[in-house]
């Protein structure tokens, strides 16, 4: 089946066990995403946040429980349909041994290049500045034979990716772990301004990339443990703010 635009997304008790190693990665997991929010998914490593993501993706199926896309059950929905309206930067970047132009554009659905909206996506995703420093800027090649790229660097071309065919549903998988403090507040004013029309999911073990999301849902050992606003978050005194705190510490100690 297929759908004309994603307006909702809904889990409803899901759990899943990793059939390769028989980890339980979720359990009873519920949750809504309605048209035009921004949802994050933060928790400690091993928690279950990247998980969400490749289910939503499709790449696993549910071992209880069910997804659904505007009310729809995903394994209902044509999943080359469902990707196509999906912007996803995964935890591992992938880049082809091609020209940094060439690896943004391939995330447009059409092939009519428009150089201003690569760039544009590549300014939003603050990498534009590293690209034009290049030798052959935009046409410059990454790869085996090409120029290395750093991996925050790598990340910011992979967001530059997905955001750049303005897909109806964005999934950002901790896609900021190798970006400085000061260049992810940059890229999450971005995401903000260019995403506010858009289902959002941001995935992250850090407070800094997603506390002006919508909705946070804090994950515990596969479990969501709390669920609301950064301020309201704060209010509950627990997991949440815990984390906060100790991330606050460990900024304050890496300030020269």
């Amino acid at each position: 089946m297929s759908i004309s635009q994603i307006n909702s997304i809904e889990f409803d008790r899901v759990e899943f066990v990793y059939p390769e190693t028989g980890i339980k990665a979720l359990q009873e997991v519920s949750f809504c995403i309605k048209e035009n929010e921004s949802v994050a998914i933060i928790g400690h490593t091993g928690s279950g946040k990247s998980t969400i993501a490749q289910l939503l993706a499709g790449f696993y199926t549910p071992s209880k429980g069910s997804i659904k896309i505007n009310g729809i059950p995903l394994e209902k929905i044509n999943l080359h349909d469902l990707r196509a309206k999906m912007g996803y930067v995964p935890q591992e970047t992938f880049l082809f041994s091609d020209s940094i132009k060439n690896n943004i554009s391939f995330g447009l659905l059409n092939h009519n290049i428009d150089e201003q909206e690569i760039i544009q996506a590549a300014k939003d995703a603050a990498v534009h500045d590293n690209i034009i420093h290049f030798e052959n800027g935009y046409d410059t090649i990454v790869g085996e034979r090409g120029v290395t790229l750093s991996g925050g660097q790598k990340q910011r071309v992979s967001i530059a990716r997905a955001i750049i065919g303005n897909p109806e549903l964005l999934i950002f998988d901790d896609c900021l772990s190798a970006v400085d403090p000061e260049t992810e507040d940059q890229i999450v004013a971005n995401l903000k301004k260019r995403t506010s029309r858009q289902l959002s999911i941001h995935i992250s073990h850090r407070i800094s990339s997603i506390k002006h999301a919508d909705k946070i849902i804090f994950l515990r050992n596969g479990e969501i443990s709390e669920t609301g606003n950064h301020d309201e978050l704060l209010q509950k005194n627990g997991d949440y703010t815990e984390l906060y705190k100790l991330q606050q510490l460990e900024t304050q100690r890496t300030k020269p």
